[in-house]
């Protein structure tokens, strides 16, 4: 079963830097990851290449503060990130939460955007995932 590789203990400002992960050079391409709520400093990922390991392979169970997609560019910056998880499922409470508190505007893209920014741990003063690349989930698989 894969794992999930650690992609440092510390954000970098322009993106990860994949030469903190040992034995890999360039990351390149899409990546599931979570952040686990007991070691939130830390981002794991496993490469996408087989259906059957997810995100609960990456992290065995264990709650999260953030699960979803990463792309990694050429330059082995980040791309784009999300929150589309099949298991985890951040933020997709909202839209009953919505309803049964009858407050409509809790279901629009700001209100997801900040819910899930809001679960992006900030370590000395840097976001571990930048906010500005996130691009929200709809739930579709």
């Amino acid at each position: 079963m894969p794992t999930g590789e650690s992609l440092g203990k510390s954000p970098i400002a322009s993106g990860i830097d994949a030469s903190v992960i040992k034995g890999v050079n360039k990351l390149t391409g899409w990546y599931d990851f979570a952040v686990l709520a007991s070691d939130p400093r830390t981002v794991f990922i496993n490469k996408n290449e087989d259906p059957r390991y997810g995100h609960t392979s990456i992290t065995r169970g264990k709650p999260v503060l953030l699960a979803g997609e990463i792309m990694f560019d050429d330059s082995s910056n980040i791309a784009v990130w999300t929150n589309k998880s099949g298991h985890y499922e951040v933020g997709s409470h909202l839209p009953s939460k919505a309803r049964s508190e009858n407050k409509p505007e809790l279901n629009s893209p700001e209100s997801h955007r900040a819910y899930i920014n809001s679960r992006v741990p900030v370590i000395d003063g840097l976001p571990l995932l930048p906010p500005h690349l996130l691009e929200l989930w709809d739930g579709e698989l």
